[in-house]
């Protein structure tokens, strides 16, 4: 999400901690995320 609060798409190697990720059905979502809201199914 930006400064300006709108969502913005970005490579995963611009990331840092603390950012908010948006996923969807299929994402790959790195092994120290954290949920805040929502469900998660995942597949190791």
């Amino acid at each position: 999400m930006s400064s300006e609060g709108e969502w913005v798409e970005r490579d995963a190697r611009e990331l840092v901690p603390g950012d908010i990720v948006f996923l969807r059905l299929g994402s790959i979502v790195p092994a120290d995320a954290k949920v805040i809201d929502g469900n998660v199914l995942v597949d190791q």
